[in-house]
């Protein structure tokens, strides 16, 4: 940096001399202070005697101001983040609110920002947009000036209304509620934009979520995590035979969906199922045991990786595509018994071009039956990108006529909002609906597929580095203040203690008879008592053991 002479006789960088009453011992002193601040970054003469000239050459104001200036875009990531002028968003943004430099000062000192409304239409109104590019709009002013004291929003409420208010919201992250022992009580924050088709209105964008809630969410993301991770070990010592599709990666979508049923709500998937059978109810042990064929397994072992159920959970289903039209059939028994429950069916971009999906799309518009349509999209279908396999990588508008949106599958909390919003739609009468999940799965297609053969570790890495769904939620969480770090470690330690246990017992668990091999295949038998068997006229006798859920 060039260096010029004071009458002082120190050499003082040239930018400060924009601002010739600034004391440069004191700025020496605030750089050495901030060699100590690890969480604060590294700041330019030039930005520190911005923050000494604001106040007043006070070193200790100065220091407190740096302090709160730079804590809050750590803590306000996602909303100082994308600061492009020339996005949609921002330039949405100035299209509905103008913002104005006034001339003069106030007798403080300080500058007086006007800003009013260009249109009273709500429907595009984003106060967390707006909020970014006034605050873009001010740090320009800064720069160029230099010699402001702070700034006074003028605001002019000329044409607002309720329909603004119901908007607001602090940005990417607002504190409501009271705070107890501490800890915000609850907490809002905006989601990415939700994609539309045949749809005048989405899910809101500003997302509310409880304390409560968000441990909740925390805990199964987690849980369905490490209960894959023991699925992959266990798959790999050949404790697990046959085929193991892991779910790493795409938890917020499963535990956003479950967190939005209703107890009258169904859901039906296909066979990366064994996140979803946890959270309906089935045990982590109940799990694991299914999948090494054990007696304590949801199914007693006789179902495995691709076929595990329970209430209101109709599997796990093993050809591809198959489970929609199944779902969509469940949604019909739904409406004819009125239940008012929905189903939700799932399957993934690879069997997006199956064409018995399509027809299920046809008969649940043509009868208006209470089923939600999700398509996971995690990328790739086996080894093919969806790029490369599917015309139109748009998902949801693939239905055509059936409405569509597009969520971000990494964020649990817009999967909820997504969901609260299309079981509303098929509850009112008005059909299905089709949702997009964009996620991504950590392995490969199965545990035969190492996953590296088609895509590189690099992508892997950076998506778990900059979208993973538990990371993301834990930051939300502990920048939000709604629980600390020893909190989410004492979660995180009770887990992996249950899925150990859990993973001892189902490797040491009895397995079933061989005459209860073919015990439960009817659920109500009736005048059948027998089995056909692989050997011909050597018919084996059918026992009923169990009670059948889901009838």
């Amino acid at each position: 940096m060039h260096k010029t002479s004071t009458d002082t006789g120190e050499d003082q960088p040239a930018e400060v001399q924009f601002w010739p009453q600034v004391d440069v011992k004191c700025l020496k002193e605030i750089k050495q202070w901030l060699i100590g601040q690890p969480h604060l970054p590294a700041l330019e003469d030039h930005d520190i005697a911005l923050f000494l000239h604001a106040n007043y050459n006070n070193q200790q104001a100065t220091q407190t101001t740096i302090e709160n200036y730079c804590s809050s875009r750590t803590n306000y990531r996602d909303f100082f983040a994308d600061r492009d002028i020339f996005s949609d968003s921002l330039q949405t943004a100035l299209s509905i609110m103008m913002f104005a430099m006034l001339p003069g000062e106030t007798k403080e000192g300080y500058k007086m920002v006007y800003s009013r409304l260009r249109t009273t239409d709500t429907t595009h109104f984003n106060h967390p947009q707006i909020l970014k590019t006034m605050a873009m709009c001010m740090d320009l002013w800064v720069k160029l000036e230099g010699n402001a004291n702070g700034h006074i929003l003028l605001s002019d409420m000329q044409g607002m209304h309720k329909g603004h208010l119901t908007k607001f919201s602090m940005g990417a992250k607002t504190l409501t509620g009271q705070k107890k022992n501490g800890f915000a009580s609850e907490a809002t924050f905006e989601t990415r934009a939700f994609k539309l088709h045949n749809l005048e209105e989405g899910p809101a964008t500003q997302v509310t979520v409880t304390k409560e809630d968000a441990l909740k969410y925390y805990s199964q993301m987690y849980m369905i995590r490490r209960l894959e991770t023991a699925a992959g070990n266990l798959y790999k010592e050949k404790t697990i035979r046959g085929f193991c599709h892991l779910y790493s990666g795409q938890e917020a979508c499963a535990v956003g969906m479950r967190a939005a049923m209703r107890p009258e709500d169904s859901c039906i998937t296909a066979y990366r199922c064994h996140g979803w059978t946890y959270l309906m109810g089935v045990s982590v042990q109940g799990v694991l045991s299914e999948l090494t064929g054990r007696a304590g397994g949801c199914a007693k072992g006789k179902g495995g990786s691709m076929h595990m159920y329970a209430p209101q959970f109709y599997g796990g289903n093993g050809i591809v595509g198959a489970q929609v039209p199944l779902g969509a059939g469940i949604a019909l028994a739904s409406q004819y018994k009125g239940t008012k429950g929905a189903c939700i069916a799932l399957y993934g971009d690879g069997a997006a071009n199956q064409g018995q999906i399509f027809e299920a799309y046809n008969m649940a518009y043509l009868w208006k039956l209470p089923c939600i349509f999700v398509c996971e999209n995690n990328g790739y279908a086996m080894g093919t990108s969806a790029n490369r396999g599917s015309s139109n990588v748009n998902f949801y508008t693939r239905a055509d006529f059936v409405p569509g949106c597009w969520v971000d599958g990494m964020d649990v909390l817009a999967v909820r909002e997504a969901t609260r919003f299309a079981l509303e739609h098929c509850s009112s009468g008005k059909g299905p609906i089709l949702l997009e999940t964009a996620t991504y799965r950590y392995s490969g297609h199965s545990m035969s597929d190492p996953g590296t053969s088609y895509r590189s570790r690099d992508e892997i890495a950076e998506v778990r580095q900059t979208r993973d769904p538990i990371t993301s939620l834990r930051e939300k969480i502990l920048s939000a203040e709604l629980a600390s770090v020893e909190e989410l470690k004492e979660i995180e330690g009770k887990i992996r203690a249950e899925v150990d246990t859990a993973t001892k017992v189902a490797k040491s668990d009895k397995e079933i008879s061989v005459d209860e091999l073919t015990a439960d295949i009817y659920a109500n038998p009736q005048n059948l008592t027998s089995v056909r068997n692989t050997i011909p006229l050597a018919e084996l006798q059918h026992k009923r053991l169990g009670t059948a859920v889901n009838m």
